[in-house]
């Protein structure tokens, strides 16, 4: 199966998830590695999990790890392709890390959005904007008109009927969040499969 545009998965906890989601195309599957985490994967449950995948790059989460040999420690212990660090705790220095880095970004509001740009201009592959707080029609506008300046990946607002629109508007892909198991290899994928399925590429 192929997919329109690039889609991120992000917090993938368990086999469910993963499986389903390679299944379905997605180019990049995130694990949350930092201990302080409620989604938090220990390195033998990741490495059990991507033992099972293939044809997925793999983004390390790093939430709360954010200086550089607390990172290089992660790094140790996780095989990964890409990190993401949070724009609101990463500390400078990251930019001297081998790896290409993903900056997420929490708080839906112009300015701290701007300021990210700004901050970590010099070494991005992708922005993440992906948040808990519900972002207004106006933050939604303001990212829409100014998106073609920088590698943006939606991760808020998202829904089977607007994904084209916002990808029609410039975003580089999006990202939609795994879930908990309802039972051990049980997970309702409603959510998920109606995103990925009007991204569908029909051959």
């Amino acid at each position: 199966m192929a997919l329109e545009c690039l889609v991120k998965i992000s917090s993938v906890n368990n086999l469910s998830d993963a499986r389903y989601v390679a299944g379905m195309g997605v180019g990049l599957m995130g694990f949350d590695l930092d201990p302080c985490s409620e989604n938090f994967v220990d390195p033998e449950k990741f490495s059990a999990i991507i033992s099972w995948i293939s044809g997925v790059e793999i983004v390390g989460e790093l939430g709360s790890v954010n200086d550089v040999d607390a990172v290089n420690k992660v790094l140790g212990q996780y095989q990964v392709d890409y990190l993401q660090v949070n724009a609101e705790t990463a500390r400078t220095g990251l930019e001297e890390l081998s790896l290409p880095v993903m900056v997420k970004i929490c708080q839906p509001d112009k300015v701290h959005i701007t300021s990210v740009f700004d901050k970590f201009k010099d070494f991005p592959c992708w922005y993440l904007l992906e948040t808990d707080i519900p972002m207004s029609e106006e933050v939604l506008q303001w990212c829409t008109s100014n998106v073609r300046q920088y590698p943006l990946i939606l991760g808020s607002n998202l829904s089977a009927e607007n994904v084209h629109e916002f990808l029609q508007s410039g975003f580089r892909g999006i990202s939609l969040r795994g879930g908990q198991e309802i039972r051990p290899g049980y997970r309702n994928f409603d959510e998920l499969a109606d995103i990925l399925e009007a991204l569908e590429i029909i051959d």
